[in-house]
């Protein structure tokens, strides 16, 4: 491995957990492009820093009230793949409003998921979450599409069933990924288990009340949809860095 280059890939990783938002994101994307430049796993990149290998939590406010299927589907991606365990939690909103129409009260408490895991690891993990979400409304854009076009409805249950697929597909890619660096170093399965093991007791520690989320309703078969969907989650690369503030697919 290029000395110079991971030196270079350490100190953007450091400057990732910068109080400047734009400065982390900035330093985020660079280490990205870097490290896929040169083909090497941020994941196993060793800071060699204590606090950056201390498990902490970092809350995420998303203002909405309920999680959509794909944000479901993008939690369990991020936690059984990018080294973070995360729970959700309701804040009280600080304001709340009348809807004239209506004449009932908005929402009195929004969703924020809360990152455990260490510093690097939740700046990827939410890096890889807004990624996704976007790879998929992407993904679901063009199978809208060309279901148009052979003049096929578009239903809530090919949704689901998109939505199913592509996911599958995205984690079929990622646990092939996983396998083959278990399979290059077998010191990697266990370190994978004891921080693992560390996240979910920083877990159960600070949100002992915390439960696993119910399995999702995946609708029924569609093999049109489940198959479409899986295609466009295999396809998708999620180390495309970010260009001019927009996400990049493949």
């Amino acid at each position: 491995m290029n000395a110079p280059i991971l030196d270079k890939i350490k100190k953007l990783l450091r400057l990732s957990k910068s109080d400047n938002p734009h400065e982390a994101e900035l330093a985020l994307q660079n280490a990205w492009r870097m490290a896929a430049r040169h083909k090497i796993d941020l994941a196993k990149v060793d800071l060699d820093d204590e606090e950056c290998e201390r498990i902490v939590r970092d809350t995420v406010p998303l203002g909405i009230s309920r999680l959509s299927a794909e944000r479901e589907r993008v939690m369990q991606i991020l936690a059984s793949f990018f080294h973070v365990e995360i729970v959700m939690v309701k804040q009280r909103n600080a304001t709340s409003f009348l809807s004239r129409s209506t004449g009932s009260t908005g929402a009195r408490f929004s969703i924020a998921l809360v990152y455990l895991g260490k510093p690097t690891d939740i700046a990827l993990a939410r890096y890889t979450h807004d990624f996704l979400l976007q790879a998929y409304a992407a993904a679901f854009r063009g199978f809208t599409s060309s279901e148009q076009k052979a003049r096929r409805k578009m239903t809530p249950n090919k949704r689901k069933q998109f939505c199913t697929g592509f996911f599958y597909g995205l984690a079929s890619t990622l646990k092939r990924a996983q396998d083959e660096l278990v399979l290059e170093d077998a010191k990697f399965a266990i370190v994978l288990r004891d921080e693992k093991k560390a996240r979910q007791e920083a877990r159960d520690r600070h949100y002992p009340e915390a439960e696993d989320r119910e399995k999702l309703d995946e609708g029924r078969r569609n093999d049109t949809a489940i198959k479409a969907g899986y295609k466009a989650g295999r396809e998708t690369k999620i180390h495309q860095p970010v260009k001019d503030g927009t996400l990049c697919l493949e």
